[in-house]
């Protein structure tokens, strides 16, 4: 029988597999706000993208420097003349003096074979747009480490946001479990003809509302963790497990590093400054060296020898001088749109420095603000919750009245409110505090 069932058990696992039964992959767990932004680091689509544009600027750059070596041809060319070039001689050379002779010089085919070899010693202009392929590589590096920085504070908003839903869940629960154990005992008492209807129908909304506060957090939880999932490169049916410690009260001001978008900005203003020059450059001569060396051969047929006789040898080096005289004031109005264009680079570079001063200054402050608010509310909150159960006793008791054990909870669910949201506003702005690390 023991042989039979492990023959079972054996088909049963392959023909799951078989059929796609195979068992889940084991959740992630994440135990830290730095374990989760690591993971995001390393696995975001996103940021793979960044990485491969940072590889195509500095191909780019290399490219542009080829510019530096030399330039190598080969060449191998045939020609066939139609009809040879006339071209008129005094007649003394062929004995007819006082004469002009339309004489034809050369041969119906030539060929030719030969390396050319240019370099270019003087182009500022090549040497410029180098320099502006270079600025291009930090450009892309600046905008990697902006994105960066961007990945880690909506990580961390979301890794925070889960620790407080999943605090406020436990919250909720015992919230539940007091107002059904309240609305029951009223049940009770309106079946000994102690209340009325409209006292039970009180307890019965408090009820609902604990169940309608513990959904839209369980709502809040559940949006949080599809949002997270595609930011850490994981697919939907992904499984996390959250296991971080409790969520503690926010720490102390930490020190706010400087905002890496600045950098983009100010990259941007140096490429455009860059840019100005290039333009410049399109005014400055261009010295370069040719050269070609080689072997040609001329026949009146169409055959060609390969006999080292019927080649000679056809070889030249030179220099050549370009100087721009006049472009139709084209290269003028490039230049000047330039300019315009660093001008704008430079007031946007300032504006933005600007606003991000301003805005650090109330991210500071605003922390502080709302540290300062969580641990007055979680006080509140601690002693509402302690008033609940003295009034639930009171109640029992009889020393109160219901409407006034009603009061007491409806403060204590102000106060609940209160401590989550102010909580959770805090560890927002911690999360971008986080990032700039």
């Amino acid at each position: 029988m023991k042989l039979l069932a492990s023959m079972l058990f054996f088909g049963w696992a392959v023909f799951g597999q078989t059929l796609g039964f195979a068992q889940p992959n084991p959740p992630i767990v994440l135990r830290s706000a730095s374990q989760t932004i690591q993971l995001a680091l390393e696995q975001s689509p996103d940021l793979r993208i960044y990485r491969l544009k940072r590889q195509q600027a500095a191909m780019e750059h290399k490219l542009s420097r080829s510019f530096i070596l030399p330039t190598i041809t080969g060449s191998v060319g045939a020609q066939k003349n139609i009809h040879l070039p006339v071209t008129p001689v005094p007649g003394e050379i062929f004995g007819q003096p006082g004469q002009t002779i339309q004489a034809q010089f050369g041969q119906q085919y030539n060929y030719n074979a030969g390396i050319s070899i240019q370099k270019n010693f003087l182009d500022w202009q090549a040497i410029v747009k180098s320099r502006v392929a270079k600025i291009q590589v930090e450009i892309s590096e600046g905008e990697a480490g902006a994105f960066k920085q961007h990945l880690t504070e909506q990580v961390a908003l979301y890794y925070y946001t889960i620790l407080i839903t999943q605090k406020a869940a436990t919250i909720y629960a015992q919230d539940v479990k007091l107002a059904d154990s309240t609305l029951l005992l009223i049940r009770q008492k309106f079946a000994q003809g102690l209340v009325n209807q409209l006292t039970v129908n009180r307890a019965k909304i408090h009820a609902n509302n604990t169940r309608q506060n513990k959904q839209n957090n369980q709502r809040l939880f559940d949006q949080c963790l599809y949002q997270l999932k595609p930011l850490l490169g994981l697919s939907t049916d992904a499984l996390l497990n959250i296991q971080g410690k409790a969520i503690p009260m926010p720490p102390a001001l930490p020190a706010l590093q400087a905002d890496k978008a600045l950098r983009v900005y100010a990259l941007k203003r140096k490429q455009t400054a860059m840019n100005v020059k290039l333009h410049k450059a399109s005014f400055t001569p261009r010295l370069s060296f040719y050269s070609y060396f080689g072997k040609q051969q001329f026949s009146n047929t169409d055959q060609v020898s390969f006999d080292n006789n019927a080649w000679s040898n056809y070889s030249y080096v030179g220099l050549n001088l370009s100087v721009p005289v006049f472009t139709g004031l084209s290269r003028l109005k490039q230049l000047k749109i330039a300019k315009i264009s660093h001008e704008s680079a430079q007031e946007v570079w300032q504006r933005e420095q600007q606003k991000t001063a301003n805005k650090d200054q109330w991210l500071l402050t605003n922390y502080q603000h709302h540290r300062t608010l969580a641990k007055t509310a979680h006080s509140t909150f601690k002693l509402t919750q302690s008033n609940v159960t003295l009034a639930r006793q009171q109640y029992r008791q009889g020393l109160i009245d219901l409407p006034q054990y009603f009061q007491v909870f409806d403060e204590y669910l102000q106060a609940e409110s209160a401590y989550l949201n102010v909580l959770s506003k805090c560890y927002s702005n911690y999360a971008t505090i986080l990032s700039r690390k």
